[in-house]
């Protein structure tokens, strides 16, 4: 059998072989992950089958998308262990003029050092989204981000709607690590359920916050309080979410 197909019917197994309700979604999900790589690592004879796997997963959970099922809708499993390249800047973030465009931040003046990193396929396409995790907004977005492959994603988890919202930035950021956290979030976010408990941390929460400070958008609006903000690698801005057509328009742009 093909080593694809091999690993779509392990993930198929575990998908539909019993209902959510029965087993521990999370957990079946894992151990049908965890088997497919063995399968695909024998298959190839490769130690390192994590886009394989992070691909067909996707596609695989592709069509729990639109309603409500047996399990959580927008359940995506990415292999994050694998780190990008994280610049460090210490002081605040930039204004970049752009002149076809009303907004502008330079890409590079981020602070990526406090950053979740989301790999997917090549990363070639880099961007960068600012959110609160009880952002309404923010959890549309990234249901809209979670459609694009071969992207690198650099996301600043921050109370930046209210120190309300400090309690769950700081049960995603303190996971022990960079794959522990994007996982936290893409599970809160994309799907309401809660953060593993973890002991308390100092995040980088305010500095985040410190770094937007003092820059407004074309409309008046200060960035370190709006949720989400898109900053794209071609430095273009966009505080508040960005519509799916929108979306894809300016994700096509990065090359």
């Amino acid at each position: 059998m093909p080593k694809q197909a091999t690993l779509v019917a392990f993930l198929m197994l575990a998908f539909y072989g019993k209902t959510a309700g029965a087993v521990n979604f999370d957990a079946l999900v894992n151990a049908a992950v965890q088997t497919a790589t063995q399968e695909v690592t024998k298959a190839i004879g490769s130690n390192d089958a994590s886009n394989v796997i992070g691909q067909v997963v996707g596609s695989a959970t592709a069509g729990t998308n639109e309603k409500p099922g047996n399990w959580p809708t927008k359940f995506v499993w990415y292999p994050y262990d694998k780190m990008a390249p994280q610049p460090v800047n210490t002081g605040k973030v930039r204004k970049f003029d752009h002149p076809e465009w009303l907004d502008g931040l330079d890409f590079d003046s981020l602070p990526f050092q406090h950053a979740i990193v989301r790999v997917r396929g090549d990363g070639s396409k880099k961007m960068a989204i600012f959110s609160d995790p009880h952002c309404p907004h923010s959890k549309t977005q990234e249901r809209d981000l979670n459609k694009y492959d071969n992207v690198t994603i650099y996301t600043f988890v921050a109370p930046l709607l209210g120190a309300d919202s400090e309690p769950m930035v700081e049960q995603i950021m303190c996971q022990p690590n960079n794959q522990a956290r994007a996982q936290a979030w893409d599970n809160w976010i994309l799907n309401g359920q809660s953060p593993q408990k973890t002991s308390s941390c100092s995040t980088s929460s305010q500095k985040i916050i410190n770094s937007l400070k003092g820059l407004r958008s074309a409309e008046g609006d200060t960035y370190h309080s709006i949720s989400p903000t898109l900053v794209f690698s071609n430095n273009i801005a966009f505080p508040g979410a960005i519509p799916a057509y929108g979306l894809k328009e300016m994700i096509d742009l990065l090359h």
